[in-house]
């Protein structure tokens, strides 16, 4: 990961010591770390478990609890009506928003064999899906939410951003609401602060209590 600020040189010119400063530079260095991790969450997919059990509670109280998303509606014919419906996603200004430019083209593909370890999975810029069970609206939002912009997701923030958003769009806004939901109440974050202190405002969360209250009781006495 490459720091586009230099902190420790920001640290120095807000007066904090050389000591203050590596320290400073830590504490960004960690910070951007956490960030990368938890939005995109590089080379780990450590949310994935996590993100799938609170999608299959979401579609469950969809179909079985609010009833406000059938089963027969989320079922796709076949791949040529898979891949029509999303060419017709492709086409629309939210997808051109959220990708953050027009798509030229996502191909879809029939994995091969009845037998499925997953649904559906990205491979290449393509998307194979089962024909047993990966032919579904659901699913292929699921999918498209990997490829949203430059990169193939993880099941990170981004991830979880982008699928809610879609949904909303090409599902529902009450459904995409229920899975921001189901989302949250597994405990997986939807939103990232972005911020880092600045040096002086890190320094005076960094200091320890005891020096901070003496530092108080000193002023206080003058």
């Amino acid at each position: 990961m490459r720091l586009y600020v230099n902190y420790h040189a920001l640290a120095k010119s807000a007066g904090l010591t050389h000591e203050q400063a590596n320290k400073y530079y830590e504490y960004a260095w960690r910070k951007h770390t956490r960030i990368d991790r938890e939005e995109e969450d590089y080379g780990r997919d450590s949310y994935r478990q996590r993100t799938y059990d609170a999608e299959n509670i979401w579609l469950y109280k969809m179909r079985y609890g609010a009833g406000l998303m059938s089963k027969e509606t989320d079922i796709l014919a076949d791949i040529v009506e898979a891949q029509r419906y999303v060419n017709r996603i492709l086409k629309t200004k939210t997808w051109t928003k959220l990708n953050g430019k027009p798509d030229t083209g996502i191909e879809l593909f029939l994995l091969k064999g009845n037998a499925n370890s997953g649904l559906a999975y990205v491979h290449e810029g393509r998307i194979g899906l089962s024909k047993k069970h990966g032919l579904r609206k659901t699913v292929v939002l699921h999918e498209l939410a990997h490829m949203v912009g430059p990169g193939q997701h993880l099941h990170g923030v981004k991830f979880r951003q982008f699928h809610v958003a879609l949904v909303r769009r090409f599902i529902g806004r009450v459904q995409g609401d229920a899975l921001f939901k189901a989302y949250r109440d597994a405990g997986l974050k939807m939103t990232i602060n972005h911020n880092v202190k600045t040096p002086l405002a890190w320094l005076k969360v960094s200091t320890p209590v005891r020096e901070r209250g003496q530092k108080q009781l000193k002023a206080a006495k003058r």
